[in-house]
């Protein structure tokens, strides 16, 4: 449903074939969603991706694990209202004031992000291109984010359209992960000048081990080489993936 212009929903393998990602960063999504990770991706112009990007980390989620949209103000303060009793994704299509479903704004846009704070994973999208562009626009007015909160976002992704050496194409510029007590911090960064991905972290400080990310990254070359594209199928194959190697 967060597909909004039809077609078929691109998977993480289709992103990683048009080279919007590279197997190394979309391994890294995987496991930071492993591990709890609420998502948050940007970009500034409309239909660049944001949504596309959005839907494949949540593709990663653990089996078993509930997505709840956001459709109103309601879900959040009944949630709030109680603790954490089951593994949950509450998802907000959007962070903008148009009158979608699942689009927040306001005092929804704050108390949704109070949910960080009592155990739940949370998911959404937004009209910026930076972490700088996201900080202002959820800390200043008329949203008013804690920026505490903020630092308790473990995935952070930016795509763009881009010029490529094969045209014009989409780009994830930047993925953060969090660190703990020091926030989101840069992890990968697409570069311009030779059209690909460099690690930018250490993955042991955000949490990911060695062992654990080139299972990763195997498990997603292995698809690709496989041509597994289908939204359904590529989920089918992250859940025995969980099974199997006890993620």
């Amino acid at each position: 449903m967060l597909n909004q212009r039809g077609g078929r929903t691109l998977s993480a393998v289709d992103l990683i074939e048009a080279g919007t990602l590279s197997v190394e960063a979309t391994a890294f999504m995987l496991c930071a969603m492993s591990q709890g990770a609420s998502v948050l991706t940007g970009a500034l112009a409309g239909a660049a991706g944001k949504s596309t990007l959005l839907a494949a980390a949540l593709c990663f989620l653990p089996p078993g694990e509930r997505i709840v949209t956001v459709s109103s103000h309601t879900v959040v303060a009944r949630a709030l209202e109680h603790p954490a009793n089951t593994s949950e994704c509450f998802l907000a299509h959007e962070i903008g004031q148009g009158h979608f479903y699942g689009y927040i704004w306001g005092r929804t846009v704050r108390e949704f992000f109070g949910l960080l704070e009592t155990g739940r994973r949370i998911a959404t999208c937004l009209h910026a291109d930076t972490l700088a562009q996201t900080q202002e626009m959820l800390t200043g007015s008329p949203l008013f984010v804690d920026p505490g909160r903020l630092s308790l976002l473990g995935l952070i992704g930016y795509i763009r359209m881009a010029e490529t050496p094969s045209g014009v194409g989409r780009r994830v510029t930047y993925l953060y992960g969090r660190v703990p007590g020091r926030g989101p911090q840069l992890a990968f960064r697409w570069r311009e000048s030779d059209d690909t991905f460099e690690m930018t972290g250490d993955l042991e400080t955000f949490g990911v081990s060695t062992r654990q990310f080139s299972l990763a990254a195997a498990f997603l070359a292995d698809l690709v080489d496989a041509g597994v594209r289908l939204f359904e199928d590529v989920r089918k194959r992250v859940v025995a993936f969980y099974k199997s190697e006890g993620f």
